[in-house]
């Protein structure tokens, strides 16, 4: 079976059929800016211009050729040598795992669930995370917390770059929906610096002028990142995890897929790594441990 997809497709080729088997996957990428240089070179002459090459994606197993798999010599070896996560990859394609990562816990079939709608008694538990960005991405992140199971459930984000305060202001109230109240958002400590142009305030200032309630966030990164652990973990009754974060999420659910350990500290994540949407859910999850009694209401049980 030949499945066609649109020019520009993106994503892995696995997820757009579901994970099945038998589909030959084609498509044609957009022109790369060397390409639309030559072709802008080739319509000066008077040239046929060029298309990007399609792209096919075949899917295949181990399982599907006898000669390697039969014997389990092959994967054997591979298991051995390799380790776990490496393995698991190549001999089952599942490339969400790889060593040295973060949040190896993480998986897609257990915290990321459908987009919700926030009923009416959960209105008041709302609260935000925020870790700001001008050249690199802004994030600010929505959460609930479900009053019966407790667990959190990440739900909306924003994750833009060149946004000024007033922009991050409008955005944050227009997105935050009725009956949701956002209590208060935990928010990158820089922002309290008085290093703003609009009249001298810090961002922290400009936001609470603007209507959007910030705190400063505890920015203890190895504490932070033990809390996303602890809160990723499944609890031993009801086999469910303390955090989900909603498929609309779509860029803190590939962050915190990519992230990586420091080589130094390896309780730590890698600075290097894109982490806007990580330290925004860092802040977010030390609301219990802060230790203003305010940030614990819409928290605790």
């Amino acid at each position: 079976y030949w499945r066609w997809y649109k020019p520009g497709t993106r994503g892995n080729p696995a997820e757009l059929i579901d994970r099945g088997r038998g589909i030959i996957l084609v498509w044609r990428p957009h022109p790369t800016p060397a390409l639309i240089k030559r072709n802008k070179l080739r319509a000066e002459r008077g040239d046929k211009t060029l298309e990007m090459p399609t792209i096919c994606w075949i899917p295949s197993y181990v399982q599907d050729n006898p000669y390697l798999y039969e014997d389990g010599n092959y994967e054997r070896g591979l298991a051995a040598s390799l380790g776990e996560d490496l393995a698991d990859a190549l001999l089952e394609g599942n490339w969400d795992r790889f060593e040295g990562q973060a949040f190896p816990e993480f998986a897609i079939e257990r915290h990321v669930v459908p987009p919700i709608s926030i009923p009416e008694h959960w209105a008041t538990r709302v609260w935000g995370g925020m870790d700001w960005g001008w050249a690199k991405p802004g994030c600010h992140l929505w959460a609930v917390q479900n009053p019966e199971s407790q667990q959190i459930i990440v739900y909306r984000e924003i994750y833009e770059d060149h946004k000024t305060d007033g922009d991050w202001c409008y955005d944050i109230k227009e997105r935050t929906l009725f009956p949701e109240r956002l209590r208060f958002t935990l928010a990158d400590p820089s922002m309290w610096k008085t290093d703003s142009s609009d009249e001298g305030l810090s961002k922290a200032a400009i936001y609470r002028r603007n209507g959007v309630n910030l705190e400063p966030g505890n920015n203890d990164r190895v504490p932070g990142w033990s809390q996303v652990h602890n809160r990723l973990a499944l609890d031993p009754i009801s086999g469910i995890p303390g955090l989900v974060v909603t498929g609309n999420c779509v860029n803190l659910i590939r962050t915190i897929q990519a992230a990586v350990v420091d080589d130094v500290r390896p309780e730590d994540v890698q600075t290097e790594c894109e982490d806007h949407a990580l330290d925004a859910l860092r802040y977010l999850l030390m609301a219990k441990t802060t230790h203003r009694r305010a940030f614990t209401k819409p928290v605790a049980a």
